[in-house]
């Protein structure tokens, strides 16, 4: 389908990029309602893609090897340990030599106590292999995050970190907590504990990412709504104390939108804040510098933004809205990402823009090439609206709480939950944007 969109935006005084949208296709096309999307590019290979989806089907992987053209859907994932099945939270992610990771939460058909597991393969054509379970307790484990050293300089080059929340049942406390392995899975490090909250403090939504040298970037929001970053400088053993780099305007960390509400069901399923972290590895003019993209509502309207930081974690200015604040339009559940060929940044969120009301949605990105102070015009992935909020809707997730962009090589590769009219229910859909 290349050629689909052609130009989709343009810029002013050509001080940001403009973009090409192509190859916009279902990437699924399976039976039940995919949600909790997440997409990686291998960075020896940026043609190599590896994307998942959980939620209540079973979880998928959706494998490209010719940069997004055409994909492959398999319900591929393995039971990992004695037949425990893996349930949701899927994060994808290659190292260096190709080896391609999928972090997920797992459980076993007797326990109501889901826990971190991992599969790895060698490569796009291989299949996946269950590794050995990195965190063991009896604590409910939730989100999970993974991460690969590809950085520059790293002493870990190719170690492995996963990590998440853990919650105490019929507690309210939790704790991220974080492990690393330097044997693809074989062993993992003891935990450690990166932050702990009670009630309206508890962490959740750990986001992770590696600098130069090797050092290690943490986030996360605050139920209370503070987004809060530290970073590791000795491979994740320990952390320097957080700092709250965002006070979110909603004063909370979850909030309902019209586009997640079914009508006469009741059911609605909250946004979230959803921070990202990312980071410049090239040697570009922002070289090291890190990126905070997340979502907030002000004055009832939900819009991403995102926040410069310096490799130790001060703030450059205020955060910076990816597309101007709109009283007609929400826009969430964004998704962030780096090109370390060219330095570009990308911001893809659903947006209410032109639906002629706030239920209908579509998928669009927007990107800066000026080290996130600036944003292109906002350039639509998804051609036609979507709209859970119908009653045959998946009322479970609605738009799949989280989604996820790749950006390498000089092009974006969003992925999406979708639910146009003629879709079999909320499916994955993909895209190829280009900046220049």
């Amino acid at each position: 389908m290349r050629g689909l969109l052609a130009l989709a935006a343009v810029t002013a005084a050509g001080a940001s990029p403009v973009i090409s949208v192509a190859d916009e296709q279902n990437a699924s096309r399976a039976p039940g309602d995919q949600a909790e999307v997440a997409i990686a590019a291998a960075p020896n290979d940026p043609n190599v893609l590896v994307g998942a989806s959980g939620g209540l089907a079973r979880m998928r992987t959706y494998t490209s090897t010719d940069g997004g053209t055409t994909w492959r859907s398999a319900a591929d994932v393995p039971d990992t340990l004695a037949g425990d099945l893996p349930l949701g939270d899927p994060v994808p992610a290659v190292d260096a030599a190709g080896h391609e990771y999928l972090a997920f939460v797992a459980a076993s058909p007797t326990t109501t106590e889901p826990y971190f597991g991992l599969v790895t393969r060698d490569g796009p054509d291989d299949e996946w292999q269950p590794t050995n379970r990195p965190i063991v307790d009896e604590r409910l484990q939730d989100k999970p995050m993974l991460a690969v050293d590809n950085a520059p300089g790293s002493p870990h080059p190719g170690r492995l970190y996963l990590g998440g929340a853990e919650f105490r049942p019929g507690r309210p406390l939790a704790t991220l907590v974080l492990t690393h392995s330097d044997d693809r899975g074989v062993t993992w490090s003891a935990p450690v504990a990166i932050t702990t909250g009670r009630a309206q403090t508890i962490p959740q939504f750990l986001t992770l990412t590696v600098g130069p040298g090797g050092v290690l970037y943490a986030g996360w929001f605050r139920v209370n709504g503070t987004l809060d970053v530290a970073r590791s400088l000795d491979g994740g053993e320990t952390f320097a104390p957080f700092r709250v780099v965002v006070r979110l305007a909603a004063r909370a960390a979850a909030w309902t939108l019209p586009a997640q509400t079914v009508p006469g069901r009741g059911e609605r399923r909250g946004v979230t804040a959803t921070p990202l972290l990312r980071l410049d590895t090239t040697d570009g003019p922002y070289a090291g510098r890190v990126y905070l993209g997340y979502e907030d509502r002000r004055n009832g309207r939900t819009n991403p933004y995102v926040l410069r930081l310096t490799p130790d974690l001060r703030p450059i200015g205020r955060p910076v809205p990816v597309v101007a604040a709109s009283r007609a339009a929400d826009r969430f559940f964004p998704a962030i990402d780096v090109d370390e060929t060219t330095g570009d940044v990308w911001d893809c969120f659903y947006a209410t823009d032109g639906g002629g009301d706030r239920l209908h949605v579509r998928y669009a990105c927007a990107a800066s090439s000026d080290g996130g102070a600036s944003w292109s015009h906002v350039a639509r992935g998804a051609s036609r609206f979507s709209r859970v909020t119908r009653r045959t809707a998946d009322i479970s997730f609605g738009y799949g709480d989280y989604e996820g962009v790749a950006a390498a090589g000089g092009a974006a590769h969003p992925m999406w939950t979708d639910a146009r009219p003629g879709s079999n229910g909320s499916e994955v859909w993909t895209a190829t944007l280009g900046a220049r």
